[in-house]
């Protein structure tokens, strides 16, 4: 944790401080079939289940197609067939059951331990015998064997905006002469190419980018795509490293359920070429670290749309295959223990994680009738980096959620009362360049967008260079 807070201060000393101001609250924050009493989009025939990891449950399945057969447990097995059960699916394959036995302290207070997630699941059943989620849930929850269930909620992207222009493949040399250099406003404006200066290790840092996808074959991008290498040198249709996924050359895409990499948004690929798209290569821009890798983890469909148990999926793809620094250009406001376990989990394994603050230029402890808080999750989670946006005059840009009280800090916890009451909180702690940013797009092209999705791996790749700096690493 010293290693944590020093890189977090070093961050700090290179990003842009935020000003605050009062604003409104909107009408509504989701538009959707499956909304609860407190404004949350969800998926309407799902619930995440946490078993409790000490309880006699054990999940049975067919051995070719993989479908749910039985949890072993006669009174679960009960319910789960009143549910109409069409499948249960394991979340945390990899590393839910990795347990660490160090308490880690964050922001003067101690966490939670390491949670075991070997027995979390997605349940998913049939609406003709159980109509709502929230009965299903109930159900669950009755029995001993279970310690949380919840809806699966819907996560989006965090880009707020886009230019009109898409610019061509272009030709030139070095970090800071590449073509379209002098419309990348924000990385001079971090003080990147001091940073680059400095003397660095020779491992190559890896930032998993869970978003859209990422179009691997950019050709500003794919000399820095992350290799599987027992993938690349096994067999194909086979899974080589024994890690449950067939053919994981670059990453996942859990929507597709394939190892077979691209992007049909641009997001992930604008994110990706943000954070580390290739330097000194004469072409197009340069990332924020051009040494580092990506790891492409798909989480979110090509409408910019997916849901917390997807993300956990890969939460646990990158945990499990080395990613040092875990990008999330996405969030919602519904809390989910779920997914705060997750990226707990992830932080226990030495992780870093860094996440959208959100584009409805909100105060976190701003109240809304129907959200409590405007939380953005998981920006909004204190082990986790959450990155408010600016413009190009350093001022807040005018889309992003802020946090008026600062990093570390905030007057409220999750439920509304002090610090002092409850020892808890939720945060945002950084803000970084987050308008009209230029980046890698699909087709081999360039666009500017903005959002907190931008500031975000600006900020993962700064990170991913600060760990690779002698300077700040020994």
């Amino acid at each position: 944790m010293k290693k944590f807070t020093f890189l977090f201060l070093a961050l700090i000393a290179l990003f842009v401080a935020m000003p605050i101001v009062a604003q409104e609250l909107p009408d509504n924050l989701w538009q959707a079939e499956s909304i609860n009493s407190r404004g949350c989009e969800y998926v309407a025939n799902e619930v995440i289940v946490k078993f409790k990891h000490s309880s006699p449950v054990r999940i049975s399945r067919h051995k070719k197609t993989r479908k749910f057969v039985s949890s072993n447990v006669d009174n679960v097995d009960l319910v789960l067939d009143s549910l109409g059960i069409l499948n249960v699916d394991d979340l945390m394959p990899l590393t839910g059951a990795q347990v660490s036995k160090k308490r880690l302290t964050y922001g003067g207070r101690q966490l939670a331990p390491d949670p075991n997630l070997s027995k979390l699941c997605n349940v998913t059943f049939d609406t003709s015998k159980v109509a709502t989620v929230d009965e299903a849930i109930m159900m669950l929850e009755r029995l001993p064997e279970v310690e949380y269930a919840e809806p699966n909620y819907i996560v989006r992207i965090m880009s707020s905006s886009a230019s009109d222009t898409i610019y061509a493949h272009t030709d030139s040399a070095t970090y800071t002469a590449e073509p379209l250099y002098s419309q990348q406003w924000g990385l001079p404006k971090i003080n990147l190419p001091w940073l680059w200066k400095q003397p660095k290790h020779k491992k190559r840092p890896i930032i998993a980018i869970l978003d859209t996808g990422v179009e691997i074959d950019h050709p500003d991008l794919a000399g820095n795509i992350w290799n599987n290498e027992a993938e690349i040198n096994g067999v194909g249709g086979q899974d080589d490293d024994a890690n449950g996924f067939f053919d994981d050359i670059h990453g996942y895409d859990f929507i597709n359920s394939t190892g077979v990499i691209g992007d049909r948004n641009g997001h992930g690929t604008h994110c990706a070429g943000i954070a580390a798209a290739v330097g000194n290569n004469g072409i197009g821009i340069t990332g924020v670290n051009p040494d580092a890798l990506i790891m492409p983890i798909q989480v979110m469909d090509k409408s910019g749309v997916g849901d917390i148990a997807t993300i956990i999926k890969g939460i646990d793809y990158a945990n499990a295959n080395g990613a040092d620094i875990l990008s999330m250009s996405i969030g919602g406001y519904c809390y989910s223990s779920a997914q705060e376990e997750a990226l707990l989990k992830a932080f226990y394994a030495g992780k870093y994680l860094v996440a959208a603050a959100g584009n409805d230029n909100r105060d976190i402890i701003e109240m809304h009738p129907m959200c409590v808080r405007y939380h953005s999750f998981p920006g909004a989670f204190k082990f986790v980096i959450g990155v408010m946006a600016t413009s190009q005059s350093g001022l807040k840009a005018d889309f992003s959620n802020y946090d008026s009280d600062g990093p570390y800090y905030s007057e409220f916890d999750p439920e509304g009362s002090t610090i002092e009451e409850s020892g808890d909180y939720y945060n945002y702690d950084i803000s970084a360049p987050g308008q009209d940013i230029m980046s890698t797009y699909l087709g081999g092209t360039y666009r500017e967008l903005s959002g907190t999705s931008m500031s975000t791996p600006m900020v993962a790749g700064t990170l991913s260079r600060l760990l690779q700096c002698r300077t700040f690493s020994s």
